[in-house]
């Protein structure tokens, strides 16, 4: 499923680069694989069979993985990128650096994450050697051995599609659903009407989990709610900013220091100020910013007489104040850094963070409200 970029912890080292884009494991991937093992075992089976079911989740990730780069190349043709693809133990992520505005491309990104699945569930049926009569014959070519690999792989290709292409964020069926409705109504009303859709099949899901006594279908009804509300505070997000500029938001008021000020000089600043960010200027241009986390980091080790220089951040990304405030927004969501830079025909003009763009966003809720 295609994803927006947002901040989050540095996963492990990639283990692969495909297409240029860095391919992740989460660790929670690793506790699947000890799951099947400790269930196999206790069920005794044996070694063999065992080795089978390990290859089967294998190839379910290759093709998982298939199904992200089917999502990622097809937003690189619209010049969007992809940060990475995350392997979980419930599929895959493709990380995209922005939601397309235009709702056509939004329908091919997402609809050729389905069409992967599509073309190997085609691939694989002509080798399906399967007489399947009756329900036996059915479970027996559920255990997966030699003899049933392809027909499982192609099973679960089938049910990939099925279920992507259900009308609820965040699978793929949600983002069709939004894109579809966006050629008739705004985007922001689009992804209203995907997420009433999308709440009313996850009811049904959990309704039908709690009657069959099933918590799996209940968490995914659950994990689609929660799913749909975090793209419609998008959507209204994005509705918002829009209409503004970077200086709209522009922070002009600041403090400053010199990077070769002392650590203790910002603490004091820290302690008698609200301000939790101070900019480090030398010859009346920005050279870096330090915050509350490297100032306490600075004490904690003892090192309240070293300049700011050593603990403040300086590769620090600018804009201009005539730029998009949500192409800006945007950006700090999916990088490490919370403030950047801005300029006026190449002068520093100020900063803006994701703190002052949210009281934004909270001033305008408030005024609509």
């Amino acid at each position: 499923m295609p994803q927006l970029c947002s901040k989050e912890k540095k996963l492990k080292r990639s283990i692969v680069r495909l297409a240029g884009i860095p391919l992740y494991i989460h660790w929670s991937f690793w506790l699947l694989i000890i799951w099947i093992v400790i269930s196999n075992v206790r069920k005794g089976t044996d070694a063999v069979h065992i080795g089978w079911s390990l290859v089967f989740i294998a190839l379910i990730f290759v093709c998982v993985v298939l199904h992200e780069l089917g999502h990622a190349l097809t937003a690189r043709r619209f010049g969007i990128g992809t940060k990475s693809i995350v392997l979980l133990p419930i599929g895959g992520v493709a990380n995209i650096e922005k939601i397309p505005d235009n709702p056509k491309q939004e329908l091919w990104i997402t609809v050729m994450g389905p069409a992967v699945n599509l073309l190997l569930a085609l691939i694989l049926f002509p080798f399906i050697h399967a007489d399947i009569t009756n329900a036996a014959q059915l479970e027996e070519l559920a255990i997966v051995s030699s003899r049933t690999l392809v027909f499982n792989v192609f099973a679960v290709n089938v049910f990939m599609l099925l279920f992507n292409l259900i009308p609820a964020f965040p699978m793929d069926g949600g983002r069709i659903l939004r894109a579809t409705a966006a050629f008739f109504t705004s985007w922001k009303k689009a992804t209203r009407i995907a997420t009433i859709v999308g709440n009313l099949i996850a009811v049904v899901f959990i309704v039908a989990g709690v009657l069959n006594m099933n918590l799996m279908l209940s968490l995914i009804g659950l994990f689609v709610i929660f799913a749909a509300q975090s793209e419609l505070r998008y959507a209204t997000t994005k509705s918002v900013l829009e209409h503004f500029k970077v200086k709209d938001a522009l922070i002009t008021n600041y403090y400053q220091l010199s990077s070769h000020d002392p650590l203790n000089e910002a603490a004091r600043l820290l302690l008698s100020t609200q301000s939790k960010k101070f900019v480090v200027i030398d010859q009346g241009s920005p050279a870096g910013i330090i915050g509350h986390e490297q100032i306490i980091k600075a004490l904690a080790e003892g090192n309240a007489a070293a300049p700011v220089s050593a603990y403040m951040q300086t590769n620090l990304s600018k804009t201009e104040a005539e730029e998009s405030l949500q192409k800006v927004y945007d950006q700090l969501m999916r990088s490490e850094e919370s403030t950047m830079i801005v300029e006026t025909n190449g002068q520093f003009a100020g900063i803006i963070d994701l703190e002052n763009i949210r009281e934004l966003i909270a001033l305008q809720a408030g005024n609509n409200g």
